[in-house]
């Protein structure tokens, strides 16, 4: 039960279509209405995503909205959803019609069925087409055909010949049917497990009952098998691709899961480490450090002095190259316009997101002062997925933070030295006028007694020695 004190919590969910910017202000219009908190989140099925606009454009509608984004990794989008929810104490959420799709027809009324008690609301889309069971099969096995590797080939056709001369050991010594089968069953778990592909896995099952059928049913080396066979082909070909489809899929969640607590290992060292340094050189070096850690190539650290830009640290190797395209008065003037803005420009940005390096600006002060430019080069080949950029701009903000805290930290022990050099001052002012005021005292009361004729004085030799006194206070001060 949410508290009565506790504002309604809104989740909006992200994609890369372009009706999504309308589901996303909706959201924010809804949570204004009812003075909601607001946020979104994006699920991937992928550890690296391309560079796509739509989806870069949809991110960055979000963060003007004011919505904290959440990306989660996995297959399973209604076990994410319904989980995420439930920790969050999400009272409201948001999806277009579609976003649930998958094999199984009856996602939603899973989504109901985990969370009853949250409402949802499934937006209309426009974009959404129903596709026919025929056309989504056509689909599949083409998105699966054109991502053929020939090492996962090569590996799934190697795995394939040892489980088959295995089973033929086996047979040579007269051993049960069953534990050849179990054989190829191994193969198929073995075949998602060095892939990491389903496909390969179907691959597999594919051909096993071919194989089996060839070398261990009679007539050996015909395929004329007994039709009472078929059934046992059909359930052994049913049972491989599901533990073959099983594993694939844990082994894909596992690396997901890998790769997501590495980048977040890497986002608390660099706060623990940027915590030890004592100098603006070391922060510098921390924070370049663990970006090359975290993305595998190059990192720039550059500095704006006088309308110049100066490298102030670089990490990485093989430098020339891209010092040479830092040079270029285009990304210079990208350098102003980071520096300016205090956004992210170029790769996985909305500012020339086509360029090979990623610009995070290293912010001191929100709006005011803007420390320097951190550029990272991106691998084209493997490019790093919106959660690792998101971890670079956070590393970057917290850079920033370290810089602006050593600044307090120096301001700090320049005001402290100020006071205590006011401190000296004005003990020492103390101590002068103390040691004036006692002859000044003496010096007074001999002159007031010189001076009124109510004292009475012994003689000339009481005033001289009157006299004596106040020239020798005198000739102490001097």
């Amino acid at each position: 039960m949410m508290k009565e004190n506790q504002p309604p919590q809104l989740l909006v969910c992200l994609s890369n279509s372009a009706s999504n910017r309308q589901t996303l202000r909706l959201a924010a219009d809804l949570a204004a209405g009812r003075q909601a908190k607001l946020s979104g989140i994006y699920i991937s099925q992928s550890s690296t995503l391309v560079n796509d606009p739509g989806l870069l454009a949809n991110f960055r509608l979000a963060e003007d909205l004011g919505m904290k984004i959440t990306i989660l990794y996995g297959t399973d989008r209604v076990h994410l959803l319904s989980e995420y929810a439930k920790q969050k104490k999400i009272t409201t959420l948001i999806y277009e019609r579609g976003y649930l799709k998958g094999w199984n027809k009856n996602q939603e009324h899973l989504m109901d069925r985990r969370l009853p008690e949250i409402e949802k609301i499934r937006v209309a889309n426009s974009n959404y087409k129903v596709v026919s069971k025929f056309k989504q099969h056509l689909k599949f096995i083409d998105r699966l055909t054109n991502n053929i590797k020939l090492t996962n080939l090569f590996k799934t056709l190697l795995i394939l010949v040892i489980t088959t001369l295995g089973g033929l050991i086996l047979k040579d010594i007269n051993s049960n049917n069953t534990n050849i089968t179990l054989i190829y069953l191994l193969g198929v778990m073995l075949t998602a497990m060095v892939t990491k592909d389903r496909f390969y896995s179907l691959l597999y099952s594919l051909a096993i009952p071919i194989i089996y059928d060839f070398f261990f049913t009679r007539p050996v080396g015909s395929l004329q098998t007994n039709t009472n066979n078929l059934m046992t082909f059909g359930i052994l070909f049913i049972v491989a691709f599901l533990s073959g489809s099983w594993t694939a899929r844990i082994q894909k969640q596992a690396h997901l899961d890998a790769g997501r607590a590495y980048r977040t290992d890497i986002l608390l060292q660099t706060s623990q480490r940027l915590q030890t340094c004592q100098t603006i050189t070391e922060i510098f070096q921390v924070t370049g450090e663990q970006l090359n850690q975290l993305f595998g190539d190059n990192v720039f650290i550059l500095e704006k002095n006088d309308q110049q830009y100066k490298l102030v640290q670089k990490f990485g190797n093989s430098f020339s190259a891209d010092l040479q395209k830092l040079a270029s008065p285009n990304l210079t003037a990208l350098f102003d316009w980071t520096i300016q803005h205090q956004q992210p420009a170029g790769w996985g940005s909305l500012k020339n997101n086509k360029l090979s390096f990623a610009l995070l600006p290293v912010i001191v002060i929100q709006g005011k002062e803007t420390a320097g430019v951190i550029v990272i080069k991106i691998n084209q080949n493997k490019l790093p997925d919106p959660l690792t950029l998101d971890l670079a701009v956070s590393i970057a903000l917290t850079c920033g933070q370290a810089l602006r805290q050593n600044q307090s930290l120096k301001e700090q022990a320049q005001a402290l030295a100020l006071a205590q050099q006011e401190k000296l001052r004005a003990d020492l002012l103390r101590g002068i006028s103390h040691d004036l005021r006692t002859p000044l005292t003496a010096i007074y009361g001999d002159s007031d007694m010189l001076l009124h004729e109510e004292y009475q004085l012994d003689g000339n030799k009481s005033r001289n020695w009157l006299i004596q006194s106040i020239k020798m206070l005198r000739g102490w001060l001097i």
